[in-house]
């Protein structure tokens, strides 16, 4: 993972749209969606970043909001913020240019969004802010800042998130008042690198759980959260196979949660890597009485890919019918000591998924 010194981040939520159907198009979730988001970017153990820089929007931060918020003019100030004072920090603390490069190569700049939204002609997520009212709607798209910070090249690295839906069209969005040149980076082959997960395909919905149900986040945004923090096979979460999690998983989610339908559409470029640790999990696996696991001298845990075992560790009997070992983050599956998951031997499912384990198997 790139040195975070150089990150930064706008989270917006937005949960309240008052002069819409009189308050009845609010939305349950942004508000928690934008904390949990945040609380994940300045984790040690996920995006590391310094409060400082990441800027949150929402009804209720920074504290003493006059609601209709946030709405464009805020949300676009923080952006250019961001870009601002990267620029000035390179300036003040690094000694000369090559080192500026250097830190311009290690920067990414996260804009996350939970609210409504629209689809903007086709490839983009298109927020609407909390002042909008059916015959006049402010709206950001996210198509557009993601062009312009990648046109002047101001970060390394782009990760643009969007929490919304993308059912509606054919409304012009406000251009943005933009002149990056004051912030523009440098020439490379590669940068910037871009990272873009649209919670719904265009001209579909995005949705929250229905009510009552046990997870407090609106799906898109629990299935990101859910594989940046352990659900990604391995230690390591990149664009790649985050890319790959999210559009297995959040249909997954929408269907145990029986919601609607819903399929995310991602654009990721190689190489950006958002979690690496080499930690390990301990593993506890006590075997049913009577199943084939018992009586066992050990058991090995094998990492599949396609019809391939990727890996195999073997965990022996620490006490009779109990298998200890130490596991990265992934999905495995245990069968029996030697045994061939293709050739019919008995194989029991084991999902580590960032915390010490304790399952029953057979």
């Amino acid at each position: 993972m790139s040195d975070t010194t150089w990150h930064y981040a706008v989270v917006v939520g937005i949960d309240e749209y008052p002069q819409i159907d009189n308050g009845n198009y609010n939305l349950r979730c942004p508000l928690e969606d934008a904390r949990r988001m945040e609380q994940w970017l300045t984790s040690p153990q996920g995006g590391n970043l310094d409060a400082s820089r990441v800027k949150v929007l929402t009804r209720t931060v920074p504290p003493g909001r006059q609601p209709p918020v946030p709405v464009f003019d805020e949300i676009n100030s923080a952006i250019l913020d961001c870009a601002a004072e990267f620029v000035q920090r390179r300036k003040n603390t690094l000694p000369n240019e090559a080192a500026r490069k250097a830190a311009w190569k290690e920067s990414r700049f996260y804009f996350y969004i939970s609210g409504h939204g629209m689809d903007g002609e086709g490839d983009d997520s298109v927020l609407i802010t909390a002042n909008a009212t059916r015959m006049s709607m402010n709206h950001i798209s996210t198509r557009n800042v993601l062009n312009a910070l990648k046109t002047d090249k101001v970060f390394g690295e782009l990760v643009v998130l969007t929490d919304c839906c993308r059912d509606l069209a054919g409304v012009s969005v406000q251009a943005l008042p933009w002149d990056l040149r004051n912030y523009a980076g440098y020439n490379d082959p590669v940068l910037p690198r871009t990272f873009v997960a649209r919670a719904s395909r265009n001209r579909k919905k995005a949705y929250e759980p229905p009510p009552g149900a046990s997870i407090k986040n609106s799906i898109f945004t629990q299935a990101l959260l859910e594989g940046l923090q352990g659900g990604v096979p391995g230690n390591t979460v990149d664009s790649k196979n985050l890319e790959n999690f999210l559009y297995n998983y959040v249909p997954k989610l929408a269907t145990g949660l029986s919601s609607p339908e819903q399929n995310p559409e991602i654009n990721a470029d190689p190489g950006i890597v958002f979690v690496h640790s080499s930690k390990s999990y301990k593993v506890t696996l006590t075997a049913r009485s009577g199943s084939a696991f018992a009586g066992q001298t050990a058991v090995d845990v094998l990492e599949m890919e396609r019809a391939a075992v990727r890996s195999r560790v073997t965990l022996p009997a620490t006490a009779p019918d109990v298998f200890t070992g130490a596991l990265p983050t992934g999905f495995y599956a245990v069968v029996p000591e030697g045994g061939d998951p293709m050739a019919g031997a008995l194989v029991h499912p084991l999902s580590v998924i960032g915390k010490d384990t304790d399952e029953t198997i057979g």
